[in-house]
C-alpha cells in the first residue's frame, strides 16, 4: 500500500495509460483503411478464381452470404439455384479457369459496392469431343460486414458475353 498519496496517483495514472494501451493496439487491427478492405475483398476473389480452377463449387460459394441475390436480366436467383447452376456447370468441365478484376470500389460504412469483370475459360466434353466455353461478365457486387466478414449479398451482371468454341452463343 502506497504511503504517499502522490505514489497512489502515480499508480493509478500508470494502470491507467496501460489500460489505455491496451485498448488502442487491440482496437488497431480493427481500423480498416478503403485500401485494406479493397485488398481484402481483391483476395476473396482470387480465392474464388482459386475455387473455380478447382472445380470447388462450396468453396467458390463461401463468400456469399445465405440470403444473397443473384440478378441477370431480370431474372433473381437463390444462393442454391446458383450452386445448382454452378454445379452441373463445372461438373461437366475437363478443366476450367477464371480471372477475376476489381473495376471499381465504393465503400459506406459495412457496405462496399464492386465491379469488377470476369473471365471464365472452361473446356467440357460433350459428346466426347472437347467443347471450349469462354464467358466474360461485368458485374455489380454489394459486399456486407457482419460477424462472419465481408460476405456478398447481391451480384448484379451488367453485361455478358459467352461464346462457344469461339462463337458468339446467344442465350
Amino acid at each position: 500500500m502506497p504511503t504517499r498519496p502522490f505514489e497512489a496517483r502515480r499508480r493509478i495514472l500508470a494502470t491507467l495509460s496501460s489500460l489505455l494501451f491496451i485498448a488502442i493496439t487491440q482496437n488497431a487491427g480493427n481500423c480498416d483503411t478503403p485500401q485494406s478492405i479493397r485488398q481484402q475483398l481483391a483476395d476473396k476473389y482470387a480465392a474464388m478464381d482459386v475455387a473455380f480452377r478447382d472445380r470447388d463449387v462450396d468453396a467458390a460459394l463461401a463468400f456469399y452470404s445465405p440470403k444473397c441475390r443473384f440478378v441477370d436480366n431480370g431474372d433473381t436467383m437463390s444462393l442454391a439455384q446458383e450452386r445448382k447452376l454452378a454445379d452441373r456447370q463445372l461438373r461437366h468441365a475437363v478443366s476450367a479457369q477464371s480471372q477475376t478484376q476489381v473495376i471499381s470500389f465504393s465503400l459506406s460504412g459495412s457496405t462496399a459496392t464492386v465491379v469488377e469483370t470476369q473471365l471464365l475459360h472452361e473446356t467440357d466434353k460433350q459428346n466426347g469431343k472437347p467443347l471450349i466455353v469462354e464467358e466474360r461478365e461485368r458485374s455489380r457486387d454489394t459486399w456486407l460486414r457482419n460477424k462472419n466478414g465481408w460476405q456478398i449479398d447481391e451480384t448484379v451482371t451488367l453485361s455478358e458475353e459467352t461464346f462457344v468454341d469461339g462463337k458468339r452463343y446467344k442465350r
